[in-house]
This record gives structure tokens, sequence and C-alpha cells, in this order.
């Protein structure tokens, strides 16, 4: 769900969380926690951006790229 998260982040550019959750179907507080993740490994930063009277969270992409190595 995290890789689906990035990806869709890269593709779609939501504007908030909220619609990060609509965009992939998924509930508001399983996507934030997924985010919270994703900002403590360093993938997302957070912007806050104003809309009336309520401010909302930006999930923006760090990264351009993701490697991974796994030896077995």
């Amino acid at each position: 769900e995290k890789m689906r998260i990035l990806y869709t982040l890269k593709k779609k550019k939501p504007k908030s969380i909220y619609d990060l959750s609509k965009i992939i179907k998924r509930d508001f507080k399983s996507v934030y926690q997924d985010l919270k993740i994703l900002e403590r490994f360093g993938f997302i930063d957070f912007y806050s951006e104003k809309r009336g009277k309520r401010e909302s969270l930006m999930p923006v992409l760090k990264i351009d790229s993701l490697t991974l190595v796994l030896s077995i």
C-alpha cells in the first residue's frame, strides 16, 4: 500500500491527504498512518496549505526513484 501511495503521489499529485485517500479508495486514517511512516523514512514531506478557514497538509515526494536490493 505504501508503494501505491508513492506512485499516486508521483502521478496524480493530490492536494491533500483527503484527496489522496479518495484517489486510492482507502480510509483517511490508514492513509495518514502510512504517510507518517513514509515521512519518517524520508520519502515524503508535508506542506501546509490554507484553504479558507481550514489548513490542509499536502504530501509531496522528496525522492525521484527508489531502488530496492534484497539479499536472500
